[in-house]
């Protein structure tokens, strides 16, 4: 396959930039944006044991989610998904999370459930979503592609790629989503669990609380390294690890000054306050 890969680089070389190296590999998605929110609205048509297969293996060898991308597109002719069963769990779990913290913490009035499933449907995962998928897509095409040189227009959603060499904007979309699904198991909902240790003022409770964030940070980003990775037209993928120095000396600058990044986040989101 490799061999077959350099001969289409070769020839797409001899023909100028623009010559499409890897057919039918990017952007030559058949599903647009507008096709992908449709179906949100036929659950009949999702396929929910999949898309928590794709769960459960990003939580214990998220490498094999993008093998199956991969076939993906051999079959379907795309890296994105055109499913959106993945998406409608995920949110489903945002929002029974953020109920469970709200009546955990006290907040039982209908008002204060609505504008929690607000801030999870509107802010959390539309508008963190649609924003950390765009910085990806931009910095790909723009720094990582191998035609990241070449001056043209790139995809971002409801159009084909003309020349099979941009990343799609779904396709950011989907490799966000992935790594934010560990970032929230982890951040959300072992938080959770381990609620009334980490609200403790001990040594311990800081340690732990602090971790627990620097491993799902660590998390996203090496799942967001996978994603893109797997695909043959970006080079130098390992770049996108660059942030996690600086998570670090984050973490390491949160433990001497005793900042308790789970009870701000607490305080912000519901209220909490300590002593």
């Amino acid at each position: 396959k490799k061999t077959l890969i350099n001969k289409k680089m070769m020839r797409g070389s001899q023909h100028g930039s623009n010559a499409r190296l890897y057919p039918n590999l990017v952007g030559t998605s058949s599903s647009t944006l507008a096709e992908y929110l449709g179906r949100i609205l036929n659950i009949s048509q999702m396929d929910f044991q999949y898309a928590l297969w794709q769960m459960s293996r990003l939580l214990v060898a998220p490498s094999r989610v993008y093998n199956s991308t991969k076939t993906r597109q051999l079959i379907r002719g795309q890296f994105a998904r055109d499913d959106p069963a993945f998406i409608v769990i995920l949110l489903s779990l945002m929002i029974t999370s953020n109920v469970l913290y709200t009546i955990f913490f006290g907040h039982h009035s209908f008002w204060n459930f609505m504008a929690i499933i607000l801030e999870s449907i509107f802010f959390d995962f539309l508008l963190m979503t649609s924003l950390l998928s765009t910085v990806f897509w931009y910095l790909c095409n723009r720094y990582l592609s191998i035609n990241a040189g070449v001056n043209h227009s790139y995809v971002m959603v409801g159009h084909s790629d003309t020349d099979g060499n941009k990343v799609e904007w779904l396709y950011a979309f989907d490799v966000h989503c992935n790594s934010y699904f560990i970032y929230f198991v982890l951040s959300n909902v072992l938080v959770l669990i381990l609620t009334p240790i980490l609200l403790q003022t001990s040594l311990f409770s800081l340690i732990l609380g602090n971790s627990i964030y620097l491993a799902a940070a660590v998390a996203y980003f090496y799942v967001t390294f996978l994603g893109y990775d797997a695909l043959p037209i970006i080079k130098h993928s390992d770049k996108l690890l660059y942030p996690l120095p600086i998570i670090l000396l984050l973490y390491i600058a949160s433990m001497l000054f005793h900042f308790s990044i789970i009870q701000t986040l607490l305080h912000y989101h519901y209220g909490y306050h300590t002593g």
